[in-house]
């Protein structure tokens, strides 16, 4: 599960928009993204905000914004999609 926020945006990204944009990337164009579709990282990366809402923590309100603000890119970039069971 990625707990981290930042591990979803990488320097070396080659499409903008972090995991959420290499996941509507691969969707509209069919080609990998790094040699991934990177939706599992995405499902893992959805989970892992929603436990970072979820578990009572204090979070700044920028830090709200941002975290709310990455959960919608990433459900619209999964919209349609099943997670593959474990």
């Amino acid at each position: 599960m990625v707990a981290d926020p930042k591990s979803m945006y990488q320097k070396s990204d080659t499409i903008s928009g972090g995991t959420a944009g290499a996941i509507t990337h691969t969707r509209q164009t069919g080609q990998l993204v790094g040699g991934s579709d990177h939706i599992q990282k995405g499902f893992d990366s959805l989970r892992g905000l929603q436990n970072i809402l979820s578990s009572g923590t204090q979070i700044s309100s920028g830090d709200l914004q941002k975290i709310s603000y990455m959960l919608g890119e990433l459900q619209k970039a999964l919209s349609g999609l099943v997670a593959k069971k474990k």
